[in-house]
C-alpha cells in the first residue's frame, strides 16, 4: 500500500501505527519533496536515494517517517509560540532521512529475481 508504509528499507512503521503512538515519540509520515526548483530537486533524489531499496516505488505517493530524521531538521513555530498555541514541529525544506538508513542497497533476493521473470513473462503474453 503505497503511502501508508515508510519508503525506507527496512522500516516497518505504517501511517496507522504513527497515529496510535502515545506520549513523547509520536511518529509522523513526511511526503517526499516536489519538483519545484533545484534544491527540492536535489533533495529529493537524495531521498530517493536514502530509502535504500531495488524495487521501484513512487515517490509522489511515498512516505518516510519521522523516525529518520533527527531535531535538527524541524525549525521552531514561532507563530504558534508568541500566540500561545500548540506547538507543532515544522519541517526545513532542507532535511535529508540519515537515522537508520542502509549505506549500501542490500541484494536482491531470489525469490525477488523470480517476481520479476514472473512479471516480465506475463507482459510478454
Amino acid at each position: 500500500m503505497t503511502g501508508n508504509r515508510c519508503a525506507v528499507y527496512g522500516c516497518n512503521n505504517t501511517f496507522s501505527t504513527s497515529k496510535r503512538c502515545e506520549g513523547e515519540r509520536q511518529i509522523s509520515m513526511h511526503v517526499f519533496p516536489k519538483f519545484k526548483d533545484l534544491v527540492s530537486q536535489t533533495i529529493r533524489k537524495e531521498w530517493v536515494t536514502r530509502c535504500s531499496r531495488r524495487d521501484k516505488f513512487n515517490p509522489d505517493t511515498s512516505r518516510i517517517c519521522s523516525e529518520h530524521f533527527t531535531e535538527t531538521n524541524y525549525e521552531r513555530d514561532l507563530q504558534h509560540e508568541l500566540l500561545g498555541l500548540p506547538l507543532r514541529k515544522q519541517f526545513k525544506k532542507t532535511a535529508v532521512p540519515t537515522i537508520g538508513i542502509m549505506k549500501k542497497i542490500p541484494p536482491k533476493s531470489k525469490s525477488a529475481g523470480k517476481r520479476d521473470e514472473r512479471m516480465a513473462k506475463r507482459r510478454r503474453n
